[in-house]
């Protein structure tokens, strides 16, 4: 029989410490996932009035932030720093312009495109150009024989869906690329965080509230056992210097149950520690095992998901225009002090 030394207090910030640990690694850990776009006013031609220009292009900006997949740089914020660098966004109508304009406002994208009118049919052409590489990586077109009311609620939606599926195509390359192994590090600094990072954010809690409730569970065990073992010193010191005769048989008796009681208690304590220290070290291992196990395939679920939602969106509008230990903190047990059987 040993005993844990560790106090209360320490034995409290060290789990204060570990949850600490936990929250800051979730709140650095959370992806940023969006690709930071800019968009260009739209070019209009074919006898669409020029004052639909801004309604069109800010309809294109909103439908783009809703597919959840980029930061999307709003006008009025674009065009104070364009103003700055003296250049017009309204003048900005070729590439290059575009590439040096995403520079300027520090974006990884820029969009650009236009809507026209050839007799009773519309057609939208935006196109994704990367401002590193100068590159257009994604075009997208929607034609309809539609009024331009279709246009600005319909069809600026359903091309912003395809160019959204193009770029999370794209991103999601990226993301198997970078990303693979991330799932890893970050559940062996903080059960869970790994997964939560992925999108797998159930499991993640569950890893999470289990090593947080099975520290706990081993922090209560250690003083409990502490307890226990004070407990098993003070009746084996009275049994020792107890000065028993035939007249103090009862009392000698007494004491040496009370020892004996004491032992059993202190030992069953001990075991308990045991239990709680597997416990938390068997969820900190299942939770590294699941994190190298998913992290090939389920580390960029959260795109998949968010590329899933943009498919049903484009089906139900096609649709629709077609019908009509945690890091168990390291507790190693500093036994020492062997108690005489």
């Amino acid at each position: 029989m040993y005993r844990v030394y560790r106090s209360f207090s320490f034995q409290t910030a060290l789990y204060a410490v570990f949850i600490t640990i936990c929250l800051a690694s979730y709140l650095a850990a959370q992806p940023n996932d969006k690709t930071k776009i800019a968009v260009m006013d739209l070019t209009i031609s074919g006898g669409i009035p020029e004052n639909y220009q801004t309604i069109l292009s800010d309809r294109l900006r909103l439908e783009l932030n809703e597919t959840g997949l980029f930061d999307v740089f709003e006008r009025n914020s674009m065009q104070e720093i364009l103003e700055e660098q003296g250049l017009q966004l309204s003048s900005c109508t070729s590439d290059e312009c575009a590439i040096q304009m995403g520079k300027l406002l520090g974006v990884e994208r820029m969009i650009a495109g236009s809507v026209g009118r050839l007799g009773k049919t519309h057609t939208i052409i935006i196109r994704m150009i990367d401002v590193e590489t100068g590159l257009i990586v994604a075009t997208k077109n929607v034609d309809c024989r539609c009024d331009i009311d279709d246009v600005l609620t319909k069809k600026i939606r359903e091309v912003s869906q395809k160019l959204s599926r193009a770029s999370s195509g794209d991103a999601r390359t990226a993301w198997k690329r970078q990303e693979k192994l991330s799932p890893l590090p970050r559940s062996v600094l903080c059960p869970g965080l790994g997964q939560i990072h992925t999108g797998r954010t159930t499991p993640g809690i569950i890893y999470l509230a289990g090593e947080i409730g099975a520290l706990g569970f081993l922090t209560y065990s250690i003083l409990d056992y502490n307890s226990k073992v004070d407990d098993f010193d003070d009746a084996r010191a009275t049994y020792d210097a107890g000065n028993y005769g035939s007249a103090n048989a009862s009392q000698a008796q007494a004491d040496y149950d009370a020892f004996v009681s004491a032992h059993d208690d202190a030992e069953s304590a001990k075991n308990i520690v045991f239990l709680a220290g597997g416990i938390t070290g068997g969820i900190y291992i299942v939770n590294i095992i699941d994190a190298l196990i998913t992290s090939g395939g389920d580390n960029y679920s959260q795109l998949n998901r968010a590329q899933n939602t943009t498919l049903s969106m484009a089906t139900l509008q096609d649709s629709r225009s077609k019908s009509i230990p945690g890091v168990s903190i390291g507790i190693f047990f500093n036994l020492n002090g062997r108690i005489g059987q």
